[in-house]
């Protein structure tokens, strides 16, 4: 490859995506399939100059697991499931005050994913890795692919670029109601929490995810969501 020779320390990552866009540059046969972890591995820089070598194929959503965090003042939650089924929920010793903080600093700084900010965050993060090792372990499972941090008292989307980092290959993600629901108008987002659970509450199954997890008065007594 033609990388000009350096002092300064360069991640492997980046080389990969470099030395990607080298290749098909020198044959334009080469084509790079993503399979959703372009901004881990830097394949997204294909896609940014060579956009018709680059073909994203997306995940089997069905097949690998996702993991959920809620993190709020009285109680935090992880939950990770696959293929529609439940399997692990746990309550999350960390302190809500000193997420909000890290929340707060991570939306004033210029490196919403330093060393500072990490710091912070290692509570969270030791208890995210044991639970993810425990799935992985435990079930025989493939690793989770995602983590999607729902709403609560506390806005976790800040913080998503140092968990990011962190915990790479796991792509991470604020829960968007928007996304998910056509609104006439964008609910507020102090609502957000609220109704993030009462579809969840909707649409959950007795048989996959359980009704242990959902409040009593938002249990479906009968019929169905839609």
């Amino acid at each position: 490859m033609n990388a000009a020779i350096t002092d300064k320390l360069v991640a492997q990552r980046d080389v990969f995506g470099d030395t990607l866009v080298e290749l098909i540059d020198k044959d334009d046969r080469v084509y790079v399939l993503d399979g959703d972890l372009a901004n881990s591995t830097k394949a997204d820089k294909v896609s940014k100059v060579r956009p018709a070598h680059f073909l994203e194929m997306g995940i089997a959503e069905s097949t690998t697991a996702g993991a959920m965090i809620r993190i709020d003042s009285k109680s935090s939650l992880l939950t990770l499931s696959s293929e529609g089924r439940l399997f692990l929920a746990r309550p999350l010793r960390i302190d809500a005050a000193l997420m909000d903080q890290a929340a707060d600093r991570a939306l004033a700084s210029t490196e919403p994913a330093g060393p500072e900010i990490t710091a912070l965050l290692e509570p969270l993060l030791l208890d995210i890795q044991r639970s993810l090792d425990y799935y992985e372990s435990e079930y025989g499972r493939a690793p989770a692919t995602r983590l999607t941090l729902l709403p609560g008292s506390i806005d976790l989307a800040p913080l998503v670029p140092a968990l990011t980092e962190a915990l790479r290959p796991l792509r991470v993600e604020a829960f968007s109601l928007e996304r998910c629901f056509e609104f006439d108008s964008a609910p507020p987002t102090r609502e957000h929490a609220a109704l993030t659970l009462a579809c969840g509450a909707a649409i959950a199954d007795d048989r996959t995810f359980g009704a242990g997890l959902i409040p009593k008065r938002m249990r479906v007594d009968s019929g169905s969501f839609g």
